[in-house]
């Protein structure tokens, strides 16, 4: 072996290398199949049919706002394997019946018409699969979009269950995050899939038709059928057209889940409910946790929904501020939430229910009031010694915002033109009207408590980077003597107060006192484009204020 390499010329060396590193970069794909060996739970995940968001290729990070990226399914993967669950991924071979041996679960995520569709063989394979008692659960979407449909309704078509060629609609405010598909899934039957979950949310999905469906929509829910010639983001017209039949009305149910012969199926209606920027809004994640868990036939270990993820957990209250977590309103944070996941050493839950059991704890401009008893789990992270931050506008403040802070820190304060307003002397309309003067100008950043070297911000509206809107760069001109400094803000002889902070009993307080810079109206409204130039630092000074909370964390 040695003589042969030494007769190589250094051309061919250089060339070998080149193909060895190729293919280390998975430009030459390799199957990625291996039977299961050892004990499971054991899941089969389908890449031969699909590639679309899975969590082997794309995972939510910083600086990447590729759509596939985004909602990968990672996190997902890495709770399974973290707690005894175990995967292989099948790349380049269809599902034979030896192939399928083994595995507790097949996951066949969105199938698209990129990829070969299934064959007869297979699809009896599958039911097989399941007759004998295997798992099987498929991600489906809205409007047959990848001809997904039409590829996966073959294999569900005996077991009873069939993904609509419609967009789930449902209406706001009660049952919208955002717009008509954007939706919140109040209405489940009882089921080992929906123990511990309250709430789950669709980012434009499929109603799921059978008789076994287990979350559905509301009285006002309807099917949107598609329109075929629409090949923008296949879509239909978003209304009613006035015939039932093509598009039924109520509460249409987006989950199917049912027992197969020995086995198990769950259908769920939309890919981006489990993805990495939504796993952890609402119970997403408690859902798809007892779902692997039911199709595995594992209830008798542990639950997974009660695995703290790895890593910092952040929880973001929802419970007292309408879902703005997730909403895309100007005022809202749903970009700000997204870029809050995409450090990998952190989990931001945003919560149905204020919980304490999270390393830190963030409140979004509250605009519930808070009862005695949550009052109290605000309390406990204090005792605890760990950090709450709240983020507040202070040209804004609800009645409950300035409630809350009277009963957490008494003598909050904020001065605006030399007038200083304390929350327990002021009443709640004024500082809800409060008059402050903007600064314009790009402002730096400083702190002696956390890293801010380099960093500029402004509220400025994202539109503004069109300069015929007229539009200038803004803060508050406002500041406070509550506490001490966390993050100021300096333009010249200006200076501003962006933060400020203050030991309680073994914890901190962190208020911001102005966060326009963090919400959609500056950052932006879709998760898949990158900040502008004039707003970088602002998605920067997010993970800076993480590292914070991280050092902070007892």
């Amino acid at each position: 072996m040695k003589s042969h390499l030494r007769r190589r010329t250094p051309a061919a060396l250089v060339a070998t290398l080149c193909l060895l590193l190729l293919a280390g970069c998975g430009l030459f794909e390799e199957e990625t199949y291996h039977p299961p060996q050892g004990d499971g739970p054991w899941i089969l995940v389908d890449l031969y049919h699909s590639r679309k968001q899975n969590h082997e290729d794309y995972r939510l990070s910083k600086g990447d706002y590729a759509y596939q990226g985004v909602f990968g399914w990672y996190r997902a993967f890495e709770h399974l394997e973290s707690n005894g669950y175990k995967s292989r991924t099948i790349r380049t071979m269809p599902l034979s019946e030896e192939r399928l041996e083994g595995f507790d679960v097949l996951f066949i995520n969105l199938v698209d018409d990129k990829r070969p569709d299934f064959s007869d063989e297979e699809i009896g394979n599958i039911q097989r699969f399941v007759e004998r008692g295997g798992g099987l659960f498929v991600i489906g979407d809205h409007t047959n979009v990848y001809e997904s449909s039409a590829r996966i309704n073959p294999i569900l078509a005996p077991m009873g269950i069939e993904v609509g060629y419609h967009t789930a609609i449902d209406y706001p405010p009660d049952h919208s995050v955002a717009g008509l598909a954007w939706i919140m899934v109040f209405d489940f039957d009882r089921h080992y899939l929906t123990r511990d979950v309250e709430m789950i949310s669709l980012q434009t999905g499929a109603p799921v038709l059978g008789d076994h469906g287990i979350a559905r929509l509301s009285e006002r829910g309807f099917g949107d059928y598609w329109d075929p010639e629409d090949t923008s983001g296949y879509y239909g017209n978003w209304r009613f057209d006035g015939d039932p039949e093509l598009e039924p009305q109520g509460r249409l149910p987006v989950v199917q889940a049912r027992e197969y012969g020995d086995g198990r199926v769950v259908v769920v209606g939309d890919q981006n409910i489990f993805g990495d920027a939504w796993l952890y809004f609402g119970d997403n994640f408690e859902f798809l946790m007892n779902t692997f868990q039911w199709l595995a036939g594992a209830e008798d270990r542990p639950p997974l929904r009660d695995a703290r993820p790895a890593g910092f957990n952040l929880g973001l209250d929802m419970s007292h501020n309408d879902f703005m977590v997730g909403r895309t309103a100007e005022d809202a944070y749903y970009v700000f939430y997204v870029n809050l996941n995409r450090d990998h050493a952190v989990t931001a839950d945003a919560r149905m229910q204020l919980e304490t059991w999270d390393d830190a704890l963030m409140l979004l401009d509250p605009t519930e009031a808070f009862d005695e008893a949550a009052i109290d789990k605000v309390r406990q992270y204090f005792r605890d010694g760990k950090t709450v931050v709240l983020s507040l506008e202070a040209d804004r403040l609800s009645t409950a915002s300035v409630e809350l802070l009277a009963e957490i820190a008494p003598q909050f304060s904020v001065s605006v033109a030399e007038t200083r307003y304390t929350v327990t002397d002021t009443d709640a309309d004024t500082f809800e009207n409060l008059d402050v003067p903007r600064v314009e100008g790009v402002f730096t950043l400083e702190s002696e408590a956390m890293d801010v070297a380099g960093l500029e911000v402004s509220a400025l509206p994202r539109g503004g980077e069109n300069e015929d809107e007229g539009l200038s760069p803004y803060l508050l001109e406002i500041t406070s003597e509550w506490g001490d400094p966390f993050i100021t803000a300096r333009s010249g002889g200006d200076v501003v107060d962006i933060a400020r902070r203050k030991k309680i009993e073994d914890g901190e307080l962190v208020v911001f006192i102005q966060d326009g810079f963090f919400r959609n109206r500056t950052l932006g409204h879709s998760e898949t484009t990158a900040p502008t130039e004039q707003n970088a630092d602002a998605v920067e000074l997010q993970y800076r204020l993480l590292d914070y909370l991280k050092r902070a964390s007892p």
